[in-house]
Parts: structure tokens; C-alpha cells; sequence
């Protein structure tokens, strides 16, 4: 979220001449793509719902793309944004996969923004590299961790249950071993009784 209120800013305060309505559509977009991560990340969504909203998340980052055409500054950190959820949300080959599409579609506005003239797209295309290689990679990182964070937690509970269950089992056992003291002691009366009567006999 830091990232796209720093996007955000870098992009209102560098555009010279802002016009109320661009503004009001780039903030509309800014907004609604935040509310969406929001909601994104706090659930579960599993086979069409998921593609959807991954669909919803690359469309509000390609419109905000084509604004420049507009008139306002290229926000390229709504891509790398968009870049890290892909490579913490799904698998590691659709990721690359979608990367490799969204960097083409980067390509695709800086040659519009730049009318195709391409000394000047090969020089933003080959500064984007390193910070998509980056993002990319980092991001690969956080995602292994936290699947190794979860697998540690349910390892973790797994082991408090068969704890819990060793502790139960335990105590069944003493309780056993306490039965089969007081059977021992009664059966012991029992005949030490029987010798004493056998005995008077």
C-alpha cells in the first residue's frame, strides 16, 4: 500500500498540467485498485472466482497504464505492485507467465506514450528490467517463507494434539496401573484369607 500511495503522489505531484477529470479517474482507479488488494488478500477464493479477480487486478493496472495517452504521468509502480501479488498469489510458472505478459504490455505503453520511437522505449524497457527481475524475486521469497510459516504452524498444532494425546494416553495408564495395584493387593487378601481360614481349618 506504501508503494501506491508513493506511485500515486510521484504521479500527481510530476504531471505539469492535471486536469480535474484525469485526476478524478486516476484517483477513481487508485482507489478502487487499493479496495480490491484489500479485499483480495482477505479471501479465500478458489478456480473461476480467483481468475477473475486476478483478471479485474491486471485490467485496473492496464487502465491505469493508458492514462498517459490522457495526459499524466506513467504510474510504473502500480505494475511492479501488481508484478509482487502475482508471484505471492498463484504458482510459480503462471506467474512468470502473467510477468512476462504484463512487462509486453508495459512495452506496448511506453510505446504509445513514446510514439514508438524506440531509442527511447529501449531505455526505460532496460531500466524496468532490474526492478521487475527484483520485485519478482523478492517477492518469491516472501511467498516461500510464509509457506513455511504456515506448514511450521500446522506441524506446530499437529504436535500440540499428539501431545495432548500422549498426555491423555498417560493418564489412562496410570489409572490403569493404579486398577491393577488395587486387583493385586485384593487378590492377595484374598488368598492370604483363604491360607488363615484353610490354616483354622
Amino acid at each position: 500500500y506504501i508503494t501506491l500511495i508513493v506511485g500515486y503522489l510521484l504521479t500527481i505531484l510530476t504531471t505539469s498540467h492535471l486536469q480535474l477529470g484525469i485526476f478524478l479517474l486516476f484517483t477513481l482507479l487508485q482507489i478502487g485498485y487499493c479496495a480490491f488488494l484489500w479485499w483480495l488478500t482477505r479471501k479465500h477464493l478458489q478456480g473461476w472466482q480467483f481468475i477473475a479477480s486476478i483478471g479485474l487486478l491486471v485490467l485496473i493496472t492496464e487502465s491505469v497504464g493508458f492514462l498517459p495517452l490522457l495526459g499524466i504521468v506513467w504510474d510504473w509502480l502500480l505494475f511492479l505492485v501488481t508484478l509482487a501479488y502475482f508471484f505471492m498469489l498463484l504458482s510459480l510458472r503462471t506467474a512468470i507467465t502473467l510477468g512476462i505478459l504484463l512487462y509486453l504490455s508495459m512495452v506496448v505503453d511506453l510505446g504509445l506514450q513514446h510514439n514508438w520511437h524506440l531509442s527511447e522505449i529501449y531505455v526505460s524497457l532496460f531500466s524496468f528490467l532490474p526492478a521487475f527481475l527484483l520485485v519478482s524475486t523478492f517477492s518469491l521469497v516472501v511467498h516461500f517463507v510464509e509457506l513455511q510459516r504456515v506448514r511450521a504452524e500446522k506441524l506446530l498444532s499437529q504436535l500440540e494434539e499428539s501431545n495432548a494425546e500422549l498426555a491423555q494416553t498417560h493418564q489412562q495408564l496410570q489409572e490403569y496401573t493404579r486398577e491393577v495395584e488395587e486387583l493385586t493387593i485384593v487378590r492377595e487378601r484374598t488368598r492370604v484369607a483363604r491360607e488363615i481360614h484353610d490354616t483354622l481349618g
